[in-house]
């Protein structure tokens, strides 16, 4: 009987050996999973400059946080009034939402994409690229206009004129940004 156990491994190893393979495999899965997730950037780490040069809708929908383009021109007095509060509050909120500008007379890109017919104009998006609904009493305070597609589903909200930064914050903070 003992010469037959001779040539054969012992149960517990037939059952260990795999199960270690098994194990290295995951941890090795798991670390590179692990340092593509460190090498990733969060959108925490994520930052957004003032000044754009365009911008598409679908680009805005990448984001993953909630957005507010400026469309003016460093030409417009209104815009010019908005400049400085544009930039307080672009650096507040970096990281947690967009808060940008487009010259539109400097780069005219695909302006039509959009619904601006005054300058300023602000369009406001929600952290997932919907634009954002302001409340009934945000929207008696600051009058916003909600632009559809010809089926009826919403688009755009807009505001047009410039904003005081009492009001940027009131938006933003409705918006659900700290």
């Amino acid at each position: 009987m003992e010469e037959k156990s001779k040539g054969k491994p012992p149960l517990v190893l037939k059952f260990i050996i795999p199960i270690l393979i098994m194990l290295s495999v995951l941890t090795l899965f798991a670390e590179k999973n692990a340092q593509a997730q460190k090498n990733k950037p969060s959108m925490l780490e994520v930052t957004f400059p003032l000044n754009i040069t365009s911008i598409t809708l679908d680009e805005i929908k990448t984001y993953g946080v909630t957005a507010i383009i400026d469309f003016g021109s460093y030409s417009c007095i209104p815009c010019k009034e908005m400049t400085p509060i544009l930039e307080k509050i672009n650096n507040e909120v970096q990281c947690k939402a967009a808060v940008q500008f487009w010259d539109i007379f400097k780069y005219r890109g695909d302006i039509k994409a959009f619904p601006v017919i005054v300058m300023p104009t602000q369009l406001l998006f929600n952290a997932d690229g919907t634009p954002f609904i302001p409340s009934n009493e945000l929207n008696s305070e600051i009058e916003f206009k909600m632009h559809n597609y010809d089926n009826g589903n919403h688009m755009f909200t807009s505001h047009a004129g410039a904003l005081t930064e009492e009001q940027m914050r009131k938006i933003l903070k409705e918006m659900g940004v700290k």
